[in-house]
């Protein structure tokens, strides 16, 4: 171990140490330097610390830049510069105020974040969102954005309104709750104390502070956590206490205690379907034997599928894709004597009890139908379970069944 500085021709070097020698100095003293040969730094002590000098540009192979934890070296995150176009700087700037700094997020889960995409028209709410509140308005509004050619309007009259999107399903459902997150969007008043957002879990309502009403676009945030016993996730632009008009554009919602002031949405809203279709064939079996599949051209579709060797609680599951909403849920199978009454579930909830495809003798392309509600958009998963039977039928637990389905009165 060097023990002091050396001069030699026109630079100085620095004592060589290691890290275990650095921290053997009994008495290190404000204003000591050294070059620490295990991190490869030049290093200075000051104020009770040893820290690494910095405030120039280093450079370094791509993913070998790295933050090391100083009492545990195996804690490490890695910086990667791969991605970046050959000539490009790109700039991240820290926020001033204390927060979680997420690095490498899944993006913005908000379904149509900056309100571009209006397939129901422009004086109804935006693709992926809903407007409640009784003789309220919401429009497409060309001139004040903020993002993109869009931004929504809505406009109180006499009752609280709020312009709101479902996120709890995207979001991972139970995975968000207990959680902290953020919401954030730019919004513009010209009335104070009456726009702000909100953000409604099913069980708690979070409001941000509100507009001033200064007839600017301001940046409002509302950071909570989400209920353990949450059902939805509704996150949104509400307008209270008095009868004006807000404006909403660039909503984010991320993990933690900040959000950026806009990521784009990572959902195509468009793909959020209002009908899908589920081959009975397809389904996984959860609970009985395995499908038999059989073709008869007595059935529409020519075929069938059944549990073969069937008996109580017998189950399956399949996935579908589908907008929140109520939906008219319609099955098609094959009655009989010994078929069974079956209870459909969407995410764990039963919707449908009892649903008997008994018959007193075999009868094909039998349509059975049910409204049923799907909470949240995304992907959810559908199970069936022969869980009782009609009191005639004494002899099976037989499901035969060929597709359901799942459509809306409009599109």
């Amino acid at each position: 171990m060097s023990t002091g500085p050396s001069i030699a021709g026109e630079y100085i070097k620095l004592p060589s140490l290691t890290s275990t020698e650095r921290d053997a100095i009994a008495t290190p003293a404000n204003g000591m330097m050294i070059y620490n040969s295990t991190t490869a730094t030049l290093q200075k002590y000051e104020g009770g610390v040893w820290a690494s000098f910095g405030g120039t540009s280093t450079s370094f192979a791509d993913n070998t830049f790295f933050i090391t934890d100083n009492s545990d070296s195996s804690k490490k995150i890695a910086f990667e510069a791969s991605g970046i176009t050959t000539g490009t700087t790109r700039t991240q700037t820290v926020q001033d105020a204390n927060g979680t700094l997420q690095l490498n997020a899944s993006g913005n889960i908000i379904p149509n974040s900056s309100f571009e995409v209006w397939e129901r028209g422009i004086a109804a709410a935006p693709d992926g969102w809903v407007l409640t509140g009784a003789s309220a308005t919401v429009a497409q509004e060309g001139t004040l954005i903020k993002h993109g050619l869009y931004s929504a309007k809505i406009t109180r009259s006499g009752t609280n309104c709020h312009l709101s999107a479902d996120i709890y399903a995207l979001g991972g459902k139970t995975y968000m709750r207990s959680r902290v997150y953020t919401l954030g969007a730019w919004v513009y008043a010209t009335s104070a104390s009456k726009v702000r957002l909100r953000v409604n879990d099913g069980t708690t309502t979070t409001n941000s502070s509100y507009h001033s009403g200064g007839s600017t676009w301001e940046y409002l945030t509302c950071s909570f956590t989400v209920n353990s016993g949450a059902t939805a996730l509704n996150v949104g632009l509400a307008v209270d206490t008095g009868d004006t008009s807000g404006y909403i554009d660039g909503v984010v919602i991320a993990e933690g205690l900040s959000t950026p002031n806009y990521i784009p949405s990572i959902r195509e809203v468009n793909h959020l379907k209002k009908r899908d279709k589920c081959d009975h064939c397809d389904a996984l079996v959860v609970a009985g034997n395995a499908l038999a599949k059989s073709h008869d051209t007595s059935q529409n579709k020519a075929t069938y599928s059944f549990q073969n060797t069937s008996a109580q609680n017998d189950a399956f599951t399949h996935s579908v894709n589908l907008a929140a909403g109520t939906y008219t849920m319609t099955v098609l199978g094959v009655t009989n004597v010994s078929h069974a009454q079956v209870d459909w579930y969407i995410d764990g909830v039963r919707v449908v009890t009892a649903q008997d495809w008994y018959s007193a003798s075999q009868v094909f392309n039998v349509l059975k139908t049910a409204s049923v509600t799907v909470v949240g958009d995304g992907e959810h998963i559908i199970k069936g379970i022969a869980a009782t039977r009609n009191g005639s039928n004494t002899t099976g637990w037989n499901l035969v069944l060929t597709d359901y389905e799942f459509h809306q009165s409009a599109d």
